[in-house]
């Protein structure tokens, strides 16, 4: 288990280039289905990687956040689990520990 004390800061510290390679990593394709296009990492004005919240229904004030991409052809939009990613890199950076 990791710890979480830094969750929200450490997912939102991620860069473009940490999540293209998460991506790139786990090898999620960025054809889209519509065929015409490539799915691209949904960026914020500041450069940053744009997160989604949806409210979890079950915890009143809970959310889950995602990064998402996006089609530069037809707007088809991919959400990727924020917090998967983090205990992604987290695993990562354990498995690196024992080296």
């Amino acid at each position: 288990m990791h710890d979480t004390s830094n969750l929200v800061d450490e997912t939102l510290a991620f860069t473009e280039d940490e999540l293209e390679g998460f991506i790139e990593q786990v090898g999620l394709p960025s054809k889209c289905s519509c065929a015409d296009g490539t799915l691209e990492l949904a960026m914020n004005a500041d450069g940053t990687p744009s997160v989604v919240a949806l409210p979890d229904p079950r915890e009143e004030h809970g959310s889950n956040w995602f990064f998402w991409q996006v089609c530069d052809c037809c707007g088809q939009s991919r959400f990727l689990s924020a917090g998967k990613i983090w205990t992604w890199f987290k695993d990562k950076e354990q498995d690196n520990q024992h080296v």
